[in-house]
This record gives C-alpha cells, structure tokens and sequence, in this order.
C-alpha cells in the first residue's frame, strides 16, 4: 500500500511537472509571437503603465525617436513630446486613464513627436488599453505624418489657387462683358444711321445703279 502510495504520488507529481513544462511553453511562444508581431509593426509602438513609464518599445521606436531601446525604458512617455506641449500631455494622459478606450489621441490636435536630435516632426496617435493586475497598461501607435502633412498643404495651396484662378476669370468675363455692353450700346446709333442712309440711296439711286452695285449697297 505504501508502495502504491509513493508510486501515485511520484506520478501526479511527474504529471504536474509535465502539465507546468507545457504551460511554460505555450507562454513561451505566446510571448515571442507577441514580440515577432511587435517588431514587424509598421508604426512606432511603446507599452507604457499606469504612470507613463515606457516598458516595451520596437525597432520602430527606435528609428522614428533615434533613442536606443535602453534609454527609452522606464522613462516617462513625455520625453519624446516637445517641451511646450508636456504640461497638456500629462492632462491628457490622466483623462485618458479615468475613461480608458481604443481610440485616436487628439483626434483635433496637432500633434508633434521629439526626436533625440531636438528635431519634431507631426504624428498621429492611437492609444489601446489594457488592465492588468498591476494596474492599466496602454499600448500607444505612433505613426510619422510628415509626408500626408505636405501632401494637405500641397492640396490646400492648390485649391487656393483654384479659388484665385476662378475669381480672376470672373472678374475677366464681367469686363468682358461690360465692354461688348458698351460697343454694342455705342455702334447702335451710326449702324441705324447707315441703314438708313443705305435703303434712301437704294430708293433714289436705284434706277442709276446696276445689279452688281445694288448688290454692293444691299450688303452694305
């Protein structure tokens, strides 16, 4: 019975050890999916907790801010914001985590990234959170906007052109047409005169002229 004993207990705890080996894996390969994913993001993606402190970043972050991913972590997510905006920054965090959801930062805010140069350049922001039981995490997509910036720019230049080239051919045609007024209201008194001179030298000419002449004055 002993024997039994110790045998069942030497297999339950083989099987627990098998149960956890197998737990351990799949956490494992959850989390290096979850990194894989991460790095091959296209956007600049940083995790960051209930305070602000960056925990994760990709490779993407790293290129987009120029910071190294160890002078990064554990450092407040208002470092790679320009200084005259961190003061609103740290508001906005603080609403954010009182009604958390999956949604654009701003989404009527001109918003800038800071690169380690001291450079900026326009982002959009979207924001995801996370509970966790040390509290909120918040997975933050930063995308670079510098060239849709210059492409609006480009259109809103062109369609101010559009709106000066219309008013132009506007004004263009209202002189036109004020001109063709005023030699149509200036040639209508010799044009009546020389009608009427023309039909009298037909009527009292006539008989003297030949056809082709009174074909002339017909035209006339």
């Amino acid at each position: 019975g002993l024997l039994l004993l110790l045998g069942g207990m030497a297999f339950g705890f083989a099987h627990h050890q098998v149960l956890r080996r197998d737990s351990e894996q799949r956490i494992r390969l959850s989390e290096a999916r979850f990194r894989d994913l991460l790095q091959s993001a296209p956007d600049a993606v940083l995790i960051s907790d209930d305070q602000g402190r960056i925990q994760l970043v990709n490779a993407q972050t790293e290129r987009l801010f120029g910071y190294r991913r160890n002078e990064l972590i554990g450092q407040k997510i208002e470092m790679l914001i320009p200084e005259r905006y961190r003061g609103q920054h740290v508001g906005y965090r603080a609403d954010y985590h009182q009604d958390a959801g999956t949604r654009p930062m701003g989404p009527t805010l001109e918003l800038y990234g800071l690169r380690k140069n001291g450079s900026e350049f326009p982002v959009s922001i979207r924001l995801s959170p996370i509970r966790t039981e040390q509290g909120l995490t918040v997975f933050c997509a930063v995308r670079d906007i510098t060239d849709q910036r210059a492409n609006e720019a480009k259109i809103q230049d062109l369609n101010r052109r559009l709106q000066h080239d219309n008013a132009e051919l506007a004004a263009v045609n209202q002189e036109l047409e004020a001109f063709s007024y005023s030699v149509s209201h200036d040639l209508r008194a010799p044009l009546r005169a020389s009608d009427g001179f023309s039909q009298a030298l037909a009527e009292d000419a006539g008989p003297l002229l030949t056809r082709e002449h009174l074909s002339h004055l017909t035209r006339v």
